[in-house]
């Protein structure tokens, strides 16, 4: 599910994404709620924002992926602990 109109990924992560039989790109897309029943992902409700409607995609989970450079370097000078790569380092919870 993509905010804007087009990919904006590296040309080769777009053909690999493209390659898989197993995936939909669903473009011009403002995601609005998770849902769940409780215990797991359900589903993902969004917004078509050239025609204002709604839609739900059934599934059972999801991966947010924003970019690949982590937007960090403001955390640098402090208690934050970081990855080598910029990476916010969290435990299991």
């Amino acid at each position: 599910v993509e905010f804007d109109t087009k990919l904006r990924a590296d040309q080769v992560l777009q053909d690999k994404l493209n390659s898989l039989s197993n995936t939909t790109v669903i473009m011009n897309a403002l995601s609005t709620e998770v849902l769940g029943d409780g215990s797991q992902v359900t589903g993902l409700k969004y917004k078509d924002r050239a025609t204002d409607e709604e839609h739900v995609v059934e599934l059972a989970g999801i991966f947010v992926q924003i970019g690949l450079l982590p937007n960090t370097d403001f955390l640098k000078d402090s208690a934050v602990e970081l990855s080598n790569r910029g990476e916010i380092m969290v435990n299991d919870r």
